[in-house]
């Protein structure tokens, strides 16, 4: 019997790709992304807006408080994947986010503000893809063992066959 060797490099990108659609139509992911991830998760950067009347240099110092804490998160979900090339890709974007923060960190007024937005950008990205498969996103369960119609929806018959 011949076998194959699969290569992760071959595998990175098609899995990256699902992780990415695989939420798209899932009501209880983008409640998670926009209540935890950029509400809750970004209160700083919205209380800095508010409070600073958009001083770019606040803005700044809340972003690179942000984007490093929510890749972090990401992070963690990455690690406990069952694939080792997943771990691995999430060690190789901490690289990037790590060189994207010491950028910014070195700049200062609009530039720091520009890198430290890309990094915001970036890291819900990054947790959109560590969290886009886990099964907390799954969320519409049949209701029987024969599977149900999950939707409720009665099917449309007349009456006409009916006796009574």
């Amino acid at each position: 019997m011949d076998t194959e060797t699969i290569h992760s490099i071959a595998l990175i990108g098609p899995d990256l790709k699902r992780r990415l659609r695989a939420p798209c139509k899932s009501l209880t992911f983008y409640a998670h992304l926009f209540l935890a991830v950029l509400l809750g998760g970004g209160a700083g950067i919205w209380f800095t807006a508010f409070k600073s009347g958009l001083d770019v240099d606040r803005l700044s110092a809340a972003l690179l408080t942000y984007f490093p804490a929510l890749v972090a998160a990401a992070l963690i979900d990455f690690t406990h994947e069952k694939q080792p090339y997943l771990r691995s890709f999430g060690l190789i974007a901490l690289c990037w986010f790590v060189a994207i923060f010491a950028i910014a960190a070195t700049r200062e007024h609009a530039e720091q503000f520009v890198w430290a937005s890309l990094g915001a950008v970036c890291a819900v990205f990054f947790w959109w893809v560590a969290n886009g498969e886990k099964p907390w996103v799954q969320d519409v369960e049949a209701e029987n063992a024969t599977g149900g119609n999950v939707t409720r929806q009665l099917l449309k018959s007349d009456d006409k066959d009916w006796k009574t």
